[in-house]
């Protein structure tokens, strides 16, 4: 882990009981995540992106989740959280001894969740307290960044996520559901800003939103990124969204992280790029329908069925490629793929 690292997580898997036997979620996941940088995690919808944040944030709902990895945390204390993870040999483990361990890293990640990470949540208005009024929102993130119940301050983030004056007050007193797309959305900026946290997670943030607002809402959250000289992680689908505001981009496919490198090299189009990333650089949006559906439980490369370059090797190369995890090939010093393909 670099020094300047706020998180650093390496050799993620993560996996689950089933009725039929143990299945794996996350075969290999990574994301490294440097002071007052912006960092993309893209990929369809089943990729493990959310399952990669969540084992992050230490919300894993269900048995064994998290089954090897660290996640190195850089703040006051520079620890590895999952030091003492129960991690196992194949697909058998102790069902009490993960959960006991789930419950201490729970206990472990609340010095974090709010005060040093924060998240806004897809679906701007199912994310708020529909109970709450917005001011009350804010006034919790402010108790847990050590203010008080400050109706100016409230009104003050307010502002600075958009809202005029007189908006920014009747809003202040409404509930969620009476607010649009729009204004629920810059409303949860408030509340996850006003918490004041060093690093903010966007799970795509413009979810529901028409393309109007989606430009919008990217623009002005890449301002207040930059004028709260905050970290972030922003997960999403697409890769243009990605391109507005962050330095490097990690992109992900059934549980597989198959590139890492600078945004500008994964969205520059040509051979250097892993051959889903290419299919993703033509996507504008994307459901989960970029080819024949493989699971994380494939031995080697997960897009083999949908590989161009897989369909013109030799049969030899063909069972490498199904029976074996590829590699990480370094293109550059901060560009790697997974891909047989590259190695020289």
């Amino acid at each position: 882990m670099s020094s300047s690292s706020l998180i650093s997580l390496t050799n993620l898997r993560m996996g689950i009981e089933t009725e039929r036997g143990f299945k794996t979620l996350i075969k290999h996941s990574e994301l490294e995540l440097p002071a007052k940088t912006a960092v993309g995690l893209v990929g369809e919808s089943g990729s493990g992106k959310t399952l990669t944040i969540s084992s992050i944030l230490g919300l894993i709902p269900f048995l064994p989740g998290v089954t090897n990895g660290e996640l190195w945390i850089n703040f006051k204390d520079h620890e590895n959280v999952w030091h003492d993870g129960p991690w196992i040999s194949g697909n058998g483990y102790d069902h009490h001894e993960y959960f006991t361990w789930q419950k201490r890293l729970n206990s472990r990640m609340k010095k974090y969740r709010g005060r040093t990470i924060s998240i806004i949540f897809q679906r701007a208005k199912s994310s708020l307290n529909p109970f709450l009024k917005i001011k009350d929102q804010i006034y919790e993130s402010l108790q847990m960044a050590g203010e008080g119940k400050d109706y100016l301050r409230a009104i003050e983030w307010l502002t600075d996520c958009g809202f005029k004056a007189g908006e920014a007050q009747r809003v202040a007193e409404q509930y969620p559901h009476q607010l649009s797309g729009g204004q629920a959305q810059r409303a949860v900026m408030a509340v996850t800003l006003s918490s004041q946290a060093e690093i903010i997670i966007a799970d795509e943030p413009t979810t529901g939103l028409d393309a109007k607002l989606q430009v919008e809402t990217l623009v002005f959250m890449k301002r207040l990124l930059d004028k709260f000289q905050k970290s972030a992680i922003i997960i999403s689908h697409n890769l243009q969204t990605l391109a507005k505001f962050t330095d490097t981009c990690y992109v992900m496919y059934k549980g597989l992280t198959v590139e890492k490198g600078p945004t500008s090299a994964i969205l520059q189009r040509g051979g250097r790029n892993h051959p889903y990333t290419q299919k993703l650089q033509g996507e504008v949006e994307i459901a989960g329908n970029i080819g024949q559906i493989v699971t994380a439980d494939t031995p080697g490369c997960p897009y083999f069925p949908n590989c161009d370059i897989y369909k013109k090797i030799s049969p030899e190369a063909q069972t490498r490629c199904r029976d074996i995890l590829p590699p990480k090939v370094m293109l550059d010093n901060d560009h790697f793929v997974r891909c047989f393909a590259f190695e020289r």
